[in-house]
């Protein structure tokens, strides 16, 4: 078996629906409201668009209700939750399969496949098929938090296991569309390019 072992970089980032929910809790933490330029003032200054695409999604699944309709539009927080929610554009809540992923290989404590994760996470509340699990390790592998056994006559599935050093938390990191994954327990991209969250 071949061993592989892949670095990343990590990269701080203020973008992403994970940190302008955090952004939007100081501010309800302080008692006050906030509008899209608020948020926007605590992130990169290219956000706008999808401050507004998180803010619209919230204001529809009832997480943040409006309290001046006047120039510019002000919200709170309406029903905090630990994490930012998983929300369509629709206002409805989306399935969390990659936390489902994550956990299973957090669990895991010896070399595991792609089947064995296939197979632990099927009686959950939204079971991932194997074709997503599959992408989502890749990913994981690519960013650096897998160690990767292979086998080179490919006879047998490649087996990972997840390095102690990139067990960072219970929270899943997440495909961004690049090459990278937003790691929301350590706020940081692990990977070169723009992060753009994934959002169905």
């Amino acid at each position: 078996m071949k061993i592989v072992q892949l670095e990343a970089k990590a990269i701080h980032t203020r973008r992403g629906f994970e940190h302008f929910w955090k952004v939007m809790q100081e501010f309800n933490r302080q008692g006050q409201s906030f509008s899209v330029d608020d948020i926007l003032a605590k992130s990169d200054q290219d956000q706008v668009r999808n401050i507004r695409d998180l803010v619209s999604r919230l204001l529809k699944s009832g997480h943040l209700a409006e309290v001046s309709a006047d120039s510019p539009k002000r919200f709170m927080i309406a029903r905090n939750e630990p994490f930012v929610p998983r929300v369509r554009r629709d206002g409805t809540i989306a399935p969390v399969k990659q936390d489902h992923i994550w956990a299973a290989i957090r669990m895991q404590r010896q070399w595991f496949t792609v089947q064995d994760i296939f197979i632990f996470t099927q009686h959950s509340d939204a079971p991932p098929t194997e074709q997503s699990i599959a992408s989502y390790v890749t990913r994981l592998k690519l960013s650096g938090y897998l160690s990767v056994q292979a086998d080179p006559r490919k006879v047998k599935p490649t087996r990972y296991f997840l390095k102690p050093s990139m067990n960072t938390g219970p929270r899943a990191p997440r495909v961004i569309r690049s090459e990278g994954i937003y790691d929301p327990n350590k706020q940081q991209v692990m990977g070169l390019l723009s992060a753009r969250e994934l959002q169905s």
